[in-house]
């Protein structure tokens, strides 16, 4: 069963919510010239000071909805803005490390291209974690996704749990709670 308002649902025994966790990375990661914007249907959201809240429309906040077409609309708005990166609530097991090296492998690559974290699921098989994306406001725009036509996959070596059930909100706790490196994050 999915888990209802997990955004902005408690998720640290402080109260701190998967919003607050991702708001927070991104402004540790953030230089100065990055805009950190918080996209969201949620209307009790209140964004820190240096951080935009940018209502999302409801046609793209549905259960159907696809990420990449909300991300188009930011980086339509921010034009400026490259890369663009995203980090999903839904995925909060990620290390500044894992951002800033992910952000890192975008900018020293020799052409437009994207960074997709991955986790290793058995021995030479990968899936997509969702805990970091970055890729060109070009390859978003044009190409409709984040992937374009070179990416680069950097293994996440943490444990990384994607929120969709109870049962995974628990094992993201608990594999929260027991690694050091996201003390940055709270």
């Amino acid at each position: 069963m999915r888990v209802p308002h997990k955004n902005i649902r408690p998720f640290l025994p402080d109260g701190t919510t998967l919003l607050d966790l991702a708001v927070r990375m991104a402004q540790a990661c953030a230089t100065e010239a990055d805009a950190v914007v918080v996209s969201t249907d949620i209307p009790v959201y209140r964004a820190p000071i240096g951080v935009t809240l940018l209502p999302r429309p409801s046609a793209l906040a549905t259960a159907k909805a696809r990420i990449v077409d909300e991300a188009q609309r930011v980086a339509r708005l921010y034009p400026d803005q490259d890369p663009i990166v995203l980090l999903q609530p839904t995925s909060p097991c990620r290390s500044e490390d894992l951002v800033r090296s992910a952000i890192a492998a975008y900018r020293d690559a020799d052409s437009p291209t994207a960074v997709v974290t991955v986790q290793e699921t058995k021995p030479g098989h990968y899936v997509r974690d969702g805990s970091v994306y970055v890729t060109s406001r070009q390859t978003l725009l044009e190409h409709g996704d984040f992937y374009g036509t070179r990416t680069i996959y950097l293994v996440n070596p943490e444990v990384c749990v994607n929120i969709d059930t109870e049962a995974d909100w628990v094992r993201a706790q608990a594999a929260y709670q027991e690694v050091p490196q996201y003390a940055a994050s709270r």
